[in-house]
């Protein structure tokens, strides 16, 4: 063996030891820590002395923490369900004391690119689990094949319900102003003895002009 091909051996073995990003599978979520078992759906190949590899599977990943996006006191985050697929990143230094403390760290374990430093980003999924509901111009939140949804639209306007909300939301205080408007005319009006209510119509009528008013919101549709 020639002093290249030891050094492309040794390179090779370390490098198989040295783990950058892999997809993963979640086999159980704690939503009051914000963390997931996951198993690695890739498997590990090892050389097997005669040309070919030997695969085996790579171990379930316990408390790996969910990097949900959060900034600013804003997040969203959204529950994980046994088979959901994540996308594994393994930091270049154990992050669990910086974890802990929340600052700038020694990280104590000395290991690199390891297993141990996994954290899951949701949202990786194999080809034929394409998101169904996921749309070319709109801004879309919610539950894939569902009417659960948000749609914020490029004209400003979002709609709930799913993409289709047609009718713009009635705002609560105009709605109010609307209907004591209504009950002020009613109690306002004058009643004239034995004219059969016309004055009471006539009173309401003009008490009600250009009443109803918009309740609309200007933005918020829904279906």
């Amino acid at each position: 063996m020639t002093t290249e091909e030891l050094l492309n051996l040794i390179l090779d073995h370390r490098l198989r030891e040295l783990h950058t990003a892999l997809p993963g599978r979640v086999e159980s979520y704690d939503a009051s820590k914000q963390t997931c078992d996951v198993l690695p759906m890739l498997k590990k190949q090892t050389p097997n002395g005669q040309g070919g590899y030997t695969t085996e599977d790579l171990p379930v990943l316990p408390n790996v923490p969910v990097a949900f996006p959060r900034g600013g006191g804003f997040f969203m985050s959204f529950p994980l369900a046994k088979g959901d697929f994540v996308m594994l990143v393994f930091h270049e230094r154990a992050i669990g004391a910086w974890r802990k403390k929340g600052e700038a760290t020694a990280p104590g374990d000395l290991r690199m690119h390891s297993l141990a430093g996994a954290v899951a980003y949701p949202g990786l999924y194999p080809n034929d689990d394409a998101l169904d509901d996921a749309h070319t111009a709109n801004m879309v939140l919610g539950k894939d094949g569902s009417t659960a949804q948000i749609h914020l639209k490029t004209d400003g306007t979002v709609h709930l319900g799913g993409e289709n909300g047609a009718q713009f939301a009635a705002r609560a205080s105009d709605v109010t102003t609307q209907l004591n408007t209504l009950k002020s005319a009613i109690s306002g009006a004058a009643v004239v003895a034995n004219d059969g209510g016309a004055a009471l119509k006539a009173n309401i009528i003009a008490a009600l002009s250009g009443w109803p008013g918009s309740v609309a919101a200007s933005k918020v549709k829904i279906t």
